[in-house]
């Protein structure tokens, strides 16, 4: 019995010796992953710091005939986008989302549009309150009512601002707001819009000075009226009118 005991008791400790020899042995395994990997990051990290000293000459010496040809096509393909936006505002006032089509329909990067368009919006080279008022001015030059005016801005994709009627009524040649958009022809507008006068020059250069007798032409010219955007009033007071009889009113 004696014997058994002791025999157990050697087992018991061969056992614990063998564990604690496999747990001895994965520990210095564990610290050498990790020195390697110490290495390996130590190492990289030396390896991007060269890189970030080789001179910018070097670099671009190095690069590909791919590269070299990718980043050409990128300067030349920014160069037109900022020639065709110029050229666009050069010729008059576009709104930010008239002048985006447009740049689009030249087949321009949408994203780089945006980031120019913004730019340019920045450093006022772009401003669509100014093609807020060029909008209306320009309309009221062509003859054109207080609801035709308002439909152009629904289709130029223009922000139709809160005080639009206002702007509208202070159109004129006395208005330092519209000074830069003034023409010489616009000697109509002294204080405010005239827009009965306005309707009967559209009226007479459509159908002649002549005051529409017919039912059957006055309905035709009351409909041309209506659709230049003129107020129901003043279309029915423009049939009424020539451009002599004008001042009568006065």
């Amino acid at each position: 019995m004696l014997a058994e005991v002791k025999l157990d008791i050697h087992n018991d400790e061969i056992s614990d010796g063998l564990t604690t020899g496999t747990s001895d042995s994965t520990e210095p395994l564990s610290k050498n992953s990790e020195h390697e990997a110490e290495l390996f990051a130590i190492n990289g990290s030396e390896a991007d710091s060269q890189n970030d000293n080789i001179p910018a000459a070097l670099k671009a010496y190095l690069r590909t005939p791919e590269q070299k040809q990718a980043e050409i096509d990128a300067i030349k393909a920014e160069s037109r986008l900022r020639w065709l936006a110029f050229y666009y505002l050069s010729r008059r006032e576009y709104g930010k989302a008239e002048l985006k089509q447009k740049l689009i329909d030249k087949e321009q990067d949408p994203e780089k549009i945006d980031a120019l368009l913004d730019e340019f919006e920045e450093k006022g080279y772009q401003s669509d309150y100014r093609t807020t008022l060029m909008l209306i001015r320009e309309n009221i030059r062509k003859g054109r009512g207080r609801g035709r005016i308002k439909q152009e801005f629904y289709r130029k994709k223009i922000a139709m601002p809160g005080n639009i009627d206002e702007l509208i009524d202070m159109a004129n040649t006395e208005s330092d707001e519209f000074s830069e958009f003034v023409d010489d022809d616009a000697d109509n507008l002294v204080d405010g819009v005239d827009w009965l006068k306005l309707a009967v020059i559209a009226r007479t250069k459509k159908y002649g000075n002549e005051i529409p007798v017919e039912q059957k032409e006055k309905a035709k010219q009351l409909r041309f009226l209506q659709y230049r955007g003129f107020n129901t009033d003043i279309c029915f007071a423009a049939l009424n009118h020539t451009t002599e009889t004008l001042d009568e009113r006065f």
